[in-house]
């Protein structure tokens, strides 16, 4: 099945493998996880991070990931940060 969107959020949920263009050209091609979350290659296709994926970008002083897609990883990843630091 072939589905063609601009839905970031909708991918994400999919968690297809994914083919970025843009003018014509392929710009990304590969699972969601390494497309969607490359800011460099989501910006040459128009569009933005994921909400999730955005977010850790932010976060990435704090030694975080910056390829997180979803709400469960998003939750263990920053309930072990606040246990490490005694918040």
């Amino acid at each position: 099945m072939i589905i063609v969107t601009h839905d970031i959020e909708f991918v994400v949920d999919c968690n297809p493998r994914v083919v970025l263009i843009s003018q014509g050209r392929i710009v990304g091609d590969g699972t969601a996880k390494e497309v969607l979350t490359d800011r460099i290659v989501v910006e040459k296709a128009s569009l933005v991070l994921p909400q999730i994926t955005k977010l850790f970008h932010q976060l990435k002083d704090l030694g975080l990931p910056m390829n997180v897609m979803n709400v469960d990883e998003a939750e263990r990843l920053l309930a072990g940060l606040v246990k490490g630091t005694g918040l």
